[in-house]
């Protein structure tokens, strides 16, 4: 949905609900770095870094975005959001710290 034109006569960004595109920014950034983490998880147990790496692999496509957003009519490039999808990776790393899950986990056979 990032790359889609808007509609002619709409105007981007506009809001039925105050903060609710960065709340959603939060939440995406925050899933999109569980996903990962979970699938790295699986086949590469033993790494300690896949946090840190799947926090980092979340930012990096939510930067890409945005991005070629610019190359959109009616997209544009935002500082905001970029913010807003990195506040989600450290929150999932924050979650992940907290809760213990990192680099311990046995592989299930």
């Amino acid at each position: 949905m990032s790359l889609v034109p808007s509609p002619p006569g709409s105007e981007v960004g506009k809001q039925t609900l105050p903060y609710f595109t960065y709340l959603a920014h939060i939440g995406i950034y925050f899933l999109l770095s569980s996903a990962i983490y979970l699938t790295m998880r699986e086949k590469y147990y033993s790494l300690e870094m896949i946090p840190i790496l799947s926090a980092l692999l979340s930012f990096a496509y939510g930067f890409v975005i945005e991005v070629l957003q610019t190359l959109v009519p009616g997209r544009y490039f935002s500082l905001l959001d970029i913010s807003m999808n990195a506040v989600g990776c450290v929150i999932f790393l924050i979650l992940v710290r907290m809760l213990g899950f990192h680099g311990d986990h046995e592989a299930v056979k």
